[in-house]
């Protein structure tokens, strides 16, 4: 008892609660903003007051590399497309087996134009009419999903550079140290 009726001590004892609750109370929230905003990219992302949720950019990845599979296949019945069926083929295996979402978005962004080439390529094969039409379709689906990716990725990267303002923000920037900031995509 001698010690907390020391002023001094009681002082720098008092200082010391209040600067340890502060940081973990700050990494704590962050932590928990961080799963919040990260969380949109799988279950989508809250506009507004009206509480709409966009479908999320995950969702739509599926549909991309959906799509992409289908091309595949179609290509694959086609020697002369294997080439570049195969080179989408592993892109989009590498995207759907990411657990990361820069890696997500890396992938995708090399996905685009290979899909692209191999459509183009396939413009070139003298394909079934009914494999034509397949293709056509496949890649229609791929590209309207593309669109709506990019649409949905600047609500979500705009949560994410909220989040990055407030995180890097005084003094919330002095107490964070183990928090990371979510991924753009």
């Amino acid at each position: 008892m001698k010690l907390v009726k020391n002023t001094k001590f009681a002082t720098a004892l008092a200082a010391a609660v209040c600067i340890l609750s502060m940081f973990i109370g700050t990494n704590k929230s962050l932590a928990g903003l961080a799963k919040r905003v990260e969380g949109q990219f799988y279950s989508g992302v809250v506009h507004g007051t009206d509480g709409y949720t966009q479908p999320s950019i995950d969702s739509q990845l599926q549909v991309s590399s959906d799509a992409a599979l289908g091309l595949v296949t179609v290509a694959k019945n086609y020697h002369g497309l294997a080439d570049r069926a195969n080179d989408v083929a592993s892109v989009r295996d590498m995207l759907i087996r990411s657990n990361r979402i820069d890696e997500k978005s890396d992938l995708n962004s090399a996905l685009s134009p290979d899909v692209t080439l191999l459509y183009d390529a396939m413009a070139d094969e003298a394909l079934s009419e009914r494999d034509r039409g397949i293709a056509d379709a496949y890649y229609k689906d791929f590209y309207s999903a593309q669109v709506f990716i990019g649409q949905l990725a600047e609500g979500y990267n705009a949560e994410v550079a909220n989040y990055n303002k407030y995180a890097n923000s005084f003094p919330t920037i002095v107490f964070r140290l183990f928090v990371n900031s979510p991924d753009s995509f």
